[in-house]
């Protein structure tokens, strides 16, 4: 009976610190967004497209306009420099929330204005 168990205990860890080897932090500035831009497509497609995964984190360094309701993934951290973060240009027609967040997603820091 022990041989199973700590078979079955090495797998899980194993699994558990691969899943963090490949986190990836993704600047805003190194996907070419500038400040003030409007970046709705831009976002959409780094979420749809980027394979964005738990523990991936995208850092905000300015404010940029946005509009549109987007779904963070489980895992996922959007963190920003002080002050930076999103001015949601449809905030008051939408309807909808502009973000909603997975499981264990974390917000750091993140300034939404509308």
């Amino acid at each position: 009976m022990e041989r199973p168990l700590r078979i079955a205990i090495t797998v899980f860890v194993t699994l558990a610190c691969a899943s963090t080897l490949y986190a990836e932090t993704v600047r805003s500035s190194d996907l070419g967004w500038k400040k003030g831009e409007d970046i709705t497509a831009k976002f959409k497609s780094f979420l749809d497209s980027q394979g964005v995964n738990a523990g991936d984190e995208l850092a905000i360094d300015h404010t940029y306009r946005i509009s549109g309701t987007y779904k963070l993934p489980d895992g996922f951290t959007l963190s920003a420099k002080k002050d930076a973060g999103f001015e949601v240009t449809d905030a008051k027609t939408n309807g909808r929330p502009f973000l909603e967040l997975g499981n264990s997603t974390k917000l750091n820091n993140l300034t939404i204005t509308s």
